[in-house]
């Protein structure tokens, strides 16, 4: 039986971006994925490092959510 493939920073695609929004001062902003990579290392689960995300503004933490950028599952 195959192992699950497990959420890591490290096996995001390239086509998705995160996005940060904060409640308390209501600033939105993308997410780096090559700056959690550095800081948490690509192994960590995304789950674990979207809890870890802070807003740039005010230092609270922020709510994160996944975009598609395009690209993948494009049908010709």
């Amino acid at each position: 039986m195959p192992k699950p493939v497990l959420d890591t920073l490290g096996n995001l695609p390239e086509t998705h971006k995160l996005y940060g929004g904060c409640f308390h001062c209501q600033r939105t902003f993308e997410v780096d994925k090559a700056v959690l990579i550095a800081r948490l290392g690509p192994d960590c689960s995304t789950l674990t490092a979207l809890k870890k995300v802070t807003c740039r503004e005010c230092g609270r933490p922020a709510q994160v959510v996944r975009g598609h950028a395009g690209g993948e599952g494009k049908r010709d």
